[in-house]
């Protein structure tokens, strides 16, 4: 199964595309099971992606989200996912939608992993829709090369759900879901912008399953379909 790639030459038409299928994916989960899931990456991408979908026409009352990763600050840090989340998507109608942090300081450790699997488990068994970024270094989620915990985290056998970094990566220690647990979808999305990711992708997908960057052990896999969203610009 090879990643499908939907390419554009303006962002704001990207996202319209995507928000398209997001919300038609989360459609499709309430009508057959009742509930939609939703696992959202953060960063500066994906900001008018939410602003768009919060005023989707869902309902969104049945609607679960969690983030696929975080960056372990206080939830009002401007770095921080959870924060992005609720000032951009939950508002409007997005805003009856069940929210569900992965970073709940002041847990920590093993502590705060516990808490976050239990989460996972008992709300987030699949999801209807995974949403990914890639950073200029080929990383994912809060998977970076070479970190302590990559070959780990991007192993589909592992039964953790997520893991801590041990270090501080790109500036912050971070929470994040490992691919194992993200496989459990119908549907994975990248959605990644301007020219420098777009040579970065477009040498990932030359190489394909043999890429060594963490992003490419999500595009690769064949459990599950992925769509990827770029724009040029």
């Amino acid at each position: 199964m090879s990643p499908r790639l939907h390419q554009f030459d303006e962002f704001a038409t990207c996202v319209n595309a995507l928000a398209e299928l997001i919300t038609g994916d989360l459609k499709q989960g309430i009508a057959e099971e009742g509930v939609a899931t939703l696992a959202l990456s953060g960063g500066s991408t994906p900001k008018a992606l939410f602003e768009q979908l919060s005023h989707a026409s869902i309902d969104w009352a049945n609607v679960r989200i969690t983030l696929v990763d975080d960056r372990c600050v206080e939830p009002e840090d401007q770095a921080s996912n959870t924060r992005l989340v609720r000032e951009t998507l939950l508002r409007w109608a997005a805003s009856a939608a069940e929210f569900h942090p992965l970073h709940r300081p002041p847990l920590t450790g093993d502590i705060l992993l516990g808490e976050a699997s239990e989460m996972l488990r008992n709300q987030f068994s699949r999801y209807d829709h995974v949403l990914l970024g890639m950073g200029d270094d080929g990383h994912t989620a809060s998977i970076f090369p070479g970190a302590a915990i990559s070959e780990q985290a991007l192993n589909p056998e592992n039964p953790a759900s997520v893991m801590l970094s041990e270090k501080a990566e790109a500036g912050y220690f971070r929470i994040t879901q490992t691919l194992s647990q993200l496989l459990q979808a119908d549907r994975i999305s990248l959605l990644v912008k301007g020219p420098g990711k777009l040579d970065l992708l477009n040498e990932i997908l030359q190489q394909g399953d043999n890429s060594p960057y963490p992003i490419a052990r999500f595009l690769f896999q064949q459990q599950v379909p992925v769509d990827i969203y770029a724009a040029k610009q």
